[in-house]
């Protein structure tokens, strides 16, 4: 499964409109900015329009007519900034999230000033618009009312009024008591009047009062009994209240806590949900293994494309002269580099029968002269599968073979599909160097670095009297060196190869009158082995299937490349005789 190539950003431009804004109201802006689509499309361009704080984005500009492609309210997004690409940033709502970049660093700031100015006038707006009524001028007096009653206060009125019950009804008693005697007083000089009432009347009528003012005593005391139990319910009710309250109080505040922690961890890290960008490698990665080959096969079959190619280059490396014979000089890796010579050697002239019975390795590749053996080595869930190739390139000798493998200012020539930069750390030696190499991230794996030594040596001349071949030999291995710093987000290889290369003249005798040889006479023997460390996680299906696919692309058309480059100056070559 294959995408189309990103287009790059050219002369794109951003445009501020504020004719149709208020004063008060941020510009719109709109401008071609670059959004993550999926794991297999990665980075496309689109067209955004910011306008009363809300971001759409179109196909291009053509589609603005016919409706967006997805909007977002401003008001209660996150946006931040990348750490470590200074051209991107996130737009977060909830669980949705857009991946932007810009073209550069001022067309982002641009953008992120105006996003910003649309936020916070969109959260204004939101704010006034809940909040209103709430200062309205007639709620001023009863907004203060409550402000006035707190929890603590509402008990504490509760007991005022018990004491103003007992307190009324002991007044009440007083008055029913000094009505009942003056109405006695008043009784005993009332004398008989003319009409006849007898003294057995008037005291029939001051009976009847007594018992009204008893039955008025009693209801009073009843009807303040039931007050006072009315009372005690209330405040038997708002202690439960209250308790009830302490505990909310207390999860409330354990829960805003909780807020503030989660809060600020998702403000430490990168916005990252599944299938953005910054989706990593790992043994817990939620992406099966048909995804990872989609994703990887997108990316390799990408950067196929331009796949040894010259490119423009800066000529910012170190052009480093190979002088390589019997003296050679000294350095601190000199045994180190003595002791991989002799050990790739061996393998390297012993025969195929002997890679055949070896236990574990197993043919994965065969084509023409090419055989490619591999075993199968994981540990700790890294597969670290070890290679051994051989091959024979035809029309070149070992030392051209060698020498471009070598060179550190062809590199990107050969190698910068797969290259993001290199660098070139100390020339220990003539025919050794310290190199720092950044591999482009190929997503969704990590991307990687390495920093190795590589060493180029001629181990024997040719000798048509004792059949003994022409033999070049290139090794690489990873070392420890202080300028060679790991990036953020940055997973280092550990990696030893070589290639030993030997020259075969196929018709000695038609030798030319110069001393050299014609290239239709002239074969090159070529082994390869690679023992590589990946540093991290990644599928081991996956991985064996890139090893295999990759490796015999890499002899075939490597040594394509060095013949297109040397036989169009060198029509004839020349074989060393002698060290």
């Amino acid at each position: 499964m294959t995408s189309e190539d990103v287009p790059a950003l050219e002369n794109q431009e951003v445009d501020l409109d504020s004719s149709t804004e208020s004063d008060d109201s941020p510009a719109e802006i709109s401008g071609t900015l670059q959004k993550w689509t999926n794991y297999i499309h990665g980075w496309q361009d689109r067209y955004f329009v910011l306008k009363d704080g809300c971001l759409s984005y179109f196909k291009d500009k053509a589609d603005v007519a016919t409706g967006s492609r997805g909007s977002v309210s401003l008001a209660k997004a996150i946006i931040r900034e990348h750490e470590f690409d200074e051209l991107r940033f996130d737009i977060g709502v909830n669980d949705s999230v857009w991946y932007c970049k810009a073209k550069d660093l001022e067309t982002r700031k641009v953008w992120l000033d105006a996003i910003e100015l649309h936020k916070n006038d969109s959260s204004i707006d939101s704010a006034i618009s809940r909040n209103g009524s709430m200062f309205s001028l007639n709620s001023i007096n009863s907004g203060n009312l409550l402000l006035g009653k707190g929890k603590f206060n509402r008990a504490q009125e509760l007991s005022s009024i018990q004491t103003e019950i007992d307190t009324l009804r002991s007044l009440s008693r007083q008055l029913v008591d000094k009505i009942e005697q003056h109405m006695l007083k008043t009784s005993q000089n009332v004398t008989i009047d003319r009409s006849g009432d007898s003294t057995q009347n008037q005291e029939s009528e001051l009976s009847l009062f007594r018992a009204d003012c008893l039955t008025f005593k009693t209801t009073t005391d009843n009807l303040l009994d039931l007050c006072k139990q009315c009372v005690d319910v209330s405040l038997q009710q708002d202690e439960k209240l209250r308790k009830k309250l302490d505990d909310e109080s207390k999860k409330r505040k354990k829960f805003e806590e909780m807020y503030k922690t989660l809060h600020m961890e998702q403000k430490m890290s990168p916005v990252n949900v599944r299938g953005g960008p910054d989706f990593e490698e790992g043994p817990h990665s939620v992406l099966t293994t048909e995804m990872w080959f989609d994703a990887l096969d997108s990316a390799i079959d990408k950067l196929d494309e331009n796949s040894y190619n010259p490119v423009d280059m800066k000529k910012s490396l170190v052009k480093v002269p190979v002088s390589c014979g019997a003296q050679r000089t000294q350095h601190r890796f000199s045994e180190a580099c003595d002791n991989y010579v002799k050990e790739n050697l061996k393998y390297a002239f012993s025969s195929a029968d002997e890679i055949d019975n070896e236990d574990g390795w197993e043919l994965m590749h065969s084509e023409g002269e090419m055989r490619v053996y591999r075993k199968e080595v994981e540990i700790d869930g890294l597969v670290l599968d070890p290679l051994k190739a051989t091959h024979q390139v035809d029309g070149i000798t070992a030392e051209e073979m060698c020498r471009w493998f070598f060179d550190p200012d062809v590199k990107m020539e050969w190698e910068g599909h797969l290259l993001d930069k290199i660098k070139v750390l100390e020339i220990l030696a003539p025919d050794t160097i310290i190199i720092h190499s950044v591999m482009k991230r190929v997503w969704p794996s990590a991307q990687r670095d390495i920093v190795f030594l590589s060493h180029i040596r001629h181990v024997s001349a040719y000798d048509m009297e004792s059949d003994e071949n022409d033999t070049w030999l290139v090794c690489n291995y990873s070392v420890e060196h202080s300028d060679g710093k790991l990036g953020r987000g940055v997973v280092r290889c550990v990696v030893r190869a070589s290639m030993v290369c030997q020259t075969v003249i196929l018709n000695p005798d038609k030798k030319l009158e110069n001393g050299k040889y014609k290239r239709e006479d002239v074969v090159t023997k070529v082994w390869y082995t690679a023992d590589v460390n990946p540093g991290g996680w990644a599928p081991a299906k996956v991985l064996r299937q890139i090893y295999k696919h990759e490796y015999p692309k890499f002899l075939t058309k490597f040594g394509q490349y060095v013949y297109n480059k040397a036989s169009p100056t060198d029509h004839d070559v020349s074989i060393p005789t002698s060290l």
